[in-house]
Formats: C-alpha cells, structure tokens, sequence
C-alpha cells in the first residue's frame, strides 16, 4: 500500500496520475481557488496582474462571474435558501460587476477565449452569470515572460 502521506497528492499530480474523483474540490485545492466576487472592485486589477504572474504562457484561468450589480434584500428567517446577493453586507462582498468591466480587466494581461452568458447557472442566477475562460499569451521573442506585458 502506498504511503499516503502530505506529498502523495503532489507527486501523484506531478506523475499525471489524478484518476480519483472526490465530487467536490479537495482541501488542498480549494486553497488555490478564488472568487473574483469577493475582491473589493478597485482591487480587481492587482488580482488579475498576480493571476498574469503567476500563470505560465498558455496557462488558463476560468470561472464564473456576476453580470449585474448586486441590490442587497432582507430574507425571511423561515427561508431555507438565502440568495448569494442577499446576505445582508450592503459594503460587499459580495461585490457585482458587468461584462465591459471584465474585458477591460482581463484583456490588458490575458486574450479572452470565452466571456459568453452562462447557460446552466442555478435557477436564482440565470441570466445574471458569464462563464469566461482567460489564457496568457505568449511572450514576444525577446521579452521577459515574468513583465509581460509591462506593468502601467
């Protein structure tokens, strides 16, 4: 039997070897996702300058992001489902957005493959959901991959 150990997950991964399916994001990944959501508007370039490092050219990053502005409601105490944009914060997060802004974002850093409206959102977010898909590009011969493109 193998040693199942904090490195088995890593060197199984390193191997091409994830066969396993746990129906949910384990807890070591679950660490490396995040919400843009939850990111303070204002602060959204820094994360997606940081995701642009941290990528490899080629590297994707992809995910679902609200195309509307969040209105805050209050909720019934007997309600069984409380809607993610009703949780009562009215600073945030979670904080909205629209497609234009998006664009704006990723585009200085990454070429956008997809920014489509969601077609399987749950019922409460239908039509309120882009799907994208981000991919860095390749850098020009020549250039550091690390400052491309240069910081403004």
């Amino acid at each position: 039997m193998p040693d199942k150990t904090s490195g088995y997950r890593d060197e199984r991964c390193l191997q091409g070897h994830t066969g396993w399916d746990m129906g949910k994001v384990s807890p070591p990944l679950q660490a490396y996702f995040d919400q843009l959501c939850a990111i303070d508007p204002a602060r959204r370039p820094d994360y997606i300058e940081q995701a642009h490092r941290l990528l490899k050219p080629g590297g994707k990053i992809a995910g679902l992001l609200f195309d509307r502005e969040l209105r805050r409601s209050v909720v019934p105490r007997s309600s069984s489902f409380v809607p993610f944009a009703s949780l009562g914060n009215p600073g945030g997060p979670p904080f909205g957005g629209h497609r234009d802004e998006y664009e704006r974002l990723f585009t200085r850093y990454f070429n956008l493959r997809t920014l489509a409206p969601c077609y399987n959102s749950i019922p409460p977010r239908a039509g309120t959901e882009l799907f994208f898909i981000a991919e860095k590009p390749q850098a020009p011969a020549g250039s550091n991959n690390e400052n491309y493109p240069a910081p403004i």
